[in-house]
Parts: structure tokens; sequence; C-alpha cells
């Protein structure tokens, strides 16, 4: 016969403070050794899996936070650079007359144009979509049961239980309900003043003292939730008249004082936020690091590309094979890049670029009544079939019948 629990018996958990109803559950059966190996296996293989996909996650994280980066530098470089030129022809052009631009205003509207697609639309492997979802990854290693749970109380058994308020005193300070010599002190006064302020459900309603009538203001229920824990969660008595000692940087609590004097004396909340801190600046030095590192060589082959073009431009004669190859890669963008962009599509549009598929980097936009025509024309066709489409039915039809 396992130890159970009686009704009205209080606990404290991560939950909250709950009392027992009842328990009266039937014990679940031991598994046998067999059964406990493949489980443990189980969870091995399990925990193995989980930490590999979460290297792969953080590394993932990483890349795409130095292309992000990256991308950044070279779109605000580029602002930079053109905006002067952009404003100086704009102002020689200046004084109410309509005169074209010049070919410099051209030039420098279209590489910033090109520039930003290839800054967004750069055939690098980084530039993979995000995934969908994450999730928190528990703890790889299995902890030990606790010495307070024993094995004759069946820690996995299913106990009734409700929520009940939680009447200790919050003290955020040492000093705080420290008693003075010759004081003696009422367990009652340990009450939160949260829950004071609250009135208690079996309290009646008192008549009012100017009227003589009863007020109409109904009382305050207490909790009522029903939850089903678990044996091996209830092993904290609950004590109401006993304070609680919480931190007042990190909220932490403490059930004794010499817990919250060992935690401030040492600044342990204040260590861990330092050696946090300390870890995000390096992990931004090192991405700093890969950004500056991607723009040089970016720059490099930018005039590698820049000298050959113009030797090869010098040589060529007549034959364009290779620049038509290289506009065909540059064109050939991936999908889930374009998907996965920071830009509206209202930006493409007024940068002159197209939304359909086949041709993404050109600058020929379809008009929008001819999209519209091409439309209708196809739900119709899908939903009047013509004259010759039932001609043609009909004699599948007759072919089918005389051969059967």
């Amino acid at each position: 016969m396992c130890h159970t629990l009686t009704p009205g018996q209080q606990f404290a958990t991560s939950y909250g403070i709950v009392q027992v109803v009842q328990d009266n559950r039937e014990t679940p059966k031991e598994p046998s050794i067999e059964e406990k190996t493949q489980q443990k296996r189980k969870q091995r293989n399990r925990n193995n899996a989980r930490s590999k996909i979460a290297e792969k996650i953080r590394k993932r994280l990483a890349t795409v936070a130095v292309t992000t980066w990256t991308r950044r530098e070279y779109l605000a470089r580029l602002y930079k650079t053109t905006i002067p030129s952009l404003s100086e022809d704009n102002k020689d052009g200046g004084g109410g007359d309509e005169t074209p631009p010049s070919s410099a205003t051209a030039n420098n509207n279209t590489m910033t144009s090109l520039n930003v697609w290839h800054a967004y639309f750069d055939k690098d492997p980084a530039q993979r979509p995000l995934p969908k979802k994450y999730r928190a990854i528990p703890h790889t290693s299995k902890l030990m049961e606790g010495p307070h749970i024993f094995t004759s109380s069946a820690p996995d058994r299913i106990v009734e239980c409700i929520l009940i308020r939680d009447e200790r005193r919050k003290l955020y300070s040492i000093q705080d309900g420290a008693k003075e010599d010759g004081e003696e002190e009422d367990n009652k006064s340990w009450v939160s003043t949260i829950d004071a302020k609250i009135p208690s459900s079996n309290t009646e309603n008192t008549p009012d003292d100017k009227t003589g009538t009863r007020s109409t203001t109904p009382p305050q229920p207490h909790c009522s939730m029903r939850l089903f824990l678990k044996r091996r969660l209830l092993v904290t008595p609950y004590i109401p008249y006993s304070p609680i000692y919480v931190c007042r940087d990190c909220g932490q609590k403490f059930t004794s004082r010499d817990g919250l004097a060992y935690h401030i004396k040492c600044k342990v909340c204040v260590k861990k936020a330092e050696a946090r801190e300390e870890q995000i600046r390096n992990n931004l030095a090192g991405i700093q690091e890969r950004v500056e590192r991607r723009i040089k060589r970016h720059d490099t082959v930018q005039k590698l590309k820049q000298e050959h073009g113009s030797d090869a431009d010098d040589d060529a004669d007549g034959d364009d094979s290779d620049d038509n190859n290289g506009k065909q890669q540059q064109e050939e963008i991936s999908n889930d890049i374009m998907k996965g962009s920071a830009m509206y599509p209202e930006v493409y549009e007024a940068l002159g670029y197209s939304s359909n598929k086949t041709s993404t980097a050109t600058k020929t936009a379809v008009p929008p009544n001819i999209i519209a025509a091409t439309t209708v024309a196809m739900l119709s066709s899908k939903v009047a079939p013509t004259k010759t489409t039932k001609k043609k039915k009909k004699a599948k039809k007759n072919k089918r019948s005389k051969t059967s």
C-alpha cells in the first residue's frame, strides 16, 4: 500500500499554492527492466538529436545575422555615395525649367536600383529563408530523483487539487520583518498587502451604517481551478505565516533570510547579467568581424569583375555568348529568397521590376489592363468551354463506345 495524501493538505508548487481534493487514483504499474532500458535508450537518442538541431539553428541564425548586417552596411554605403551626385544634378537642372535628367543622373538611378536589387537577391547561400517555427530546447541531461521523492509514494500517480490564495508576505530586503527584542508577532499579521485589500469569501454582508440596508456587493470567491498534478510535485508544504524573501533585481524567491543574504552578498544575479552581457558583446564582435571580411571580399570581387569585363569588351569581336550566360545566371533568382525579402512589393514596382517568375530581374512591367484581360479570358475559358471543345469530347466518347 503506497502512501496517499489526505484531503485538505496544502503544498507550494510551480503552478501556485494547491490544496489536495482527493488522492484515490490507481497506482501506475512499475515498468520492467527491459522497458526501463528501452526508455533510457530512446531518451538518450532524443537528447542527442535535440542537441544537434540546436547547434544547427545556432549556426543558421549567426549566418543570417551576418548576411543582414552586411546588406545594411552595403546599402548605407550606396546611399552615401549616390545621393550627393543626385542632389548636385538636381541643383544644376533647377530654376523651374523642365529639363530632362542628365546622363549622370540616369546612370546613378540605374546603378542604385541594380545595386539594391543585387543587395537583396544576390546569389549567396546564407540568404536562405529562416525556419518557420522555433521551440525551446529542453535540458539534454536528465536530473536525478531527489531524496524527498521515495518509491513508496508512487511519484507518477495523479492527484486532484485546486488552486488557493497565497497569503504569505513578500519581503524585499533582509531587514524587513526582522523581530526586535521582546517583540511578539502574531502569525495572522503575515498577510500580503495585495490580498489584504481583497475581501474574504466567508465574510457575510454587513448592514450599512447610514441606511441600515445590506450592501449588494457580492463576496470575492477563492480560486477554484482544478489541477491534476503528479505526486512528485507535491513535496513542499505550504505555511501561510512564513514570509517569502524576494530579490529586487532578478525577482528570485527564497524561503529563508540566509538564502537572500547570500544571493545579495555574492551578487549572483549581477554576475549572471554581466556574463550574459559579455557573451552578447562577444557574439556581436564576432559577427562584425565576419561582416567586414565579407564586405572586403565583395569589393575585391567587384573590382576583378570590372577589370575582366573591360578587358573582354576591348578584345571581344561580336560574340557575346559569355555575357548572355552571365546575365541569365543573374536573372535566375530563387523564389525562397524573394519570399523572405524584407522589402514591400511597392518598392519593387517603384524600381521598375516586374513580379513575374519568368522575368524577375528584368525591367519590363506588364500593364494592368493586359493582366485584367488575360485573367478574364482564363476565367471565361474555365467556366464556359467553347463549341470546339464540346465536339471533341463527344467524338472521344463515340470512339470509346465503338471500341467497347
